[in-house]
Formats: structure tokens, sequence, C-alpha cells
């Protein structure tokens, strides 16, 4: 019965160790630093990360600097412990180097892989702790304490692997620059682009106008056309037009017409067809009888 409670007491902890293991963070994009406790300005995030960068191409180095609040009930060395293992920091050679700052716990935990463990003693990294991150530490600047150990760490590694690089105090700066050079002419583009659309937009509402006001322009010559073309049929076509002949009594011979030009048509026709002015009675002659002489 003992052996068996010891069994299952011992697999609970084996269990309780799988849990722990498994519930440490997660790394970040970035991968060298995970701030969960937010307390690190975006300088010093960039200088680590940027910084790593170049030391990972030189020798295959990594540093990685982690926050939280606490571990809660798992040691912090335990949980650095399964940090740099589960991240796999400086890859299959071990050339890595991970600092955990717990600060509700007000403590901290500095590890190196196996890679650099021989060529970067536990006593020169205990006085790289006690020189450049206990003073920030203990007046709670966390940022600057990670900083100023990040770049004895990294001068440290770098030379410990015989790899030709040094910190470069300005990459973050110098990267913030380059982005917002980029970023502005992204939105000057943008902004063209937009305006461009606009105008394209202008242009057709314009075009549009301009179609509208042709149309209404043909049809009010339309309207006009055909009200010009009712006046004249009303004129010409007069069912009952009204026809003012030649007075007979008068001598002129000239031809007269009525108003409207069917009128004087008719007005003409009617002259023509006319019988001609049978002309006027001679009146008979009175003569006077022929005086004869008498003769003697």
């Amino acid at each position: 019965m003992k052996k068996i409670f010891a069994l299952a007491l011992s697999l609970m902890l084996l269990s309780v160790s799988a849990l722990a293991a498994t519930s440490v963070l997660k790394p970040t994009d970035d991968f060298y630093v995970n701030d969960s406790a937010n307390v690190l300005s975006d300088e010093t995030e960039g200088h680590i990360i940027l910084n790593n960068d170049t030391l990972y191409n030189a020798c295959g180095a990594q540093i990685v600097f982690v926050t939280l609040d606490t571990t809660g009930t798992t040691k912090l060395e335990n949980y650095a412990y399964n940090l740099f293992n589960e991240w796999k920091i400086g890859g299959s050679n071990g050339t890595g180097l991970l600092l955990v700052m717990a600060i509700e716990d007000d403590d901290y935990w500095l590890m190196p892989g196996k890679g650099l463990q021989d060529l970067v003693t536990a006593g020169d990294l205990g006085e790289m702790v006690d020189e450049y991150l206990e003073p920030y530490f203990a007046r709670q600047d966390y940022d600057g304490g990670a900083k100023a150990l990040f770049n004895v760490l990294f001068a440290a590694t770098a030379r410990a692997l015989k790899a030709s690089v040094s910190i470069d105090s300005n990459a973050y700066s110098r990267y913030i620059a380059q982005n917002t050079t980029q970023s502005t002419a992204q939105n000057t583009t943008a902004a063209r682009t937009t305006a461009n659309t606009a105008n394209r937009g202008s242009d057709s509402e314009g075009s549009g106008f301009m179609g509208i006001l042709l149309v209404v322009v043909v049809i009010i010559v339309i309207v006009l056309i055909v009200r010009s073309r009712k006046r004249r049929r009303v004129t010409y076509d007069n069912p009952n037009p009204t026809i003012i002949v030649n007075n007979p009594t008068t001598t002129n011979t000239a031809r007269s017409y009525s108003r409207g030009f069917m009128a004087g048509m008719m007005t003409g026709s009617a002259r023509r067809n006319a019988p001609p002015t049978p002309p006027p009675a001679v009146p008979p002659q009175t003569t006077r009888p022929v005086s004869r002489p008498v003769s003697a």
C-alpha cells in the first residue's frame, strides 16, 4: 500500500514539474525581448533586439531578456532553466545568455548556456550583475539596469567567441529615422493617390454635368423647332383663308394678295380664270340731217 502511495505521489510530482516546465512565457516575434511586466522602454527593447541581430550574425550567440510580475510558486532559477531550454536559446550549442527579472518578487536570475559556461565564468557574470544591474534594480530603474547589463554581456560574449562586433548605440535611433522616412514616403504616396482619385472623381462629375447640360440644350432646341413648325402650319394651312380680290370697279391691273402666301395664290388664280371684262357699250351717235342748199 505504501509503495502504491509513493508511486502515485511521484507521478503527481512529475506532472506538476511538467506543467511548470510548460507554463513559462512564450517568445515574442522579436525573440530577444519579452517584456511581460512592461518595465522596459521601446528604445531599450530596440537596442537589445537590433544589437542581438548583429551578434547572432557574427557568431550565433543570443542574449535574451525576460521580465514578468512573478514566477508564483516556481523558484526563479527553475523557471529560468525551463524557459532557456524551451526557447532553445543559443541554438544546439547553447551559446546564449538569459536574464529573467521578476518584478513583484523583487528578484532576477542570469543563466548562461552550456556553450558559454567555460568561456564566461560564473564569477565574471556575478561581477557584471553586481556592478551593472543591482544598483539600477535596487532603485527600481529596471530599464536602465537592463540596458547597462546587456551592453557588458554583449562585449563579453563577442570577446569570448572572437566575434569582431561591438555595441551600436545608435542602432535604434537610426532604425526609427529610416522607418519614419519610409512611413512619410508611403503616406505621401497614399495622399497623392487619394488626390488623384478625387480629381478623377471631379473630372467625372464635371463631364457628367456637361453631358446633362448638352442634353438639356438639345431638348430645348427641339421643342423650339417643333413649336415654330406648329405656328407655320396654323398660318399656311388655315382651312378658311380670307381672300381679297381686286375691286372690279378699279382699272388697276396689278395683282392683289391677301394676308398669307396661300391667300395670294388663290387670288391670282381667281384673276387668271375670270372671264374678260366686256368693253363698254358705245353710245349711239346722233347724226344731224345734212342741210342741203335750196335750189334757186
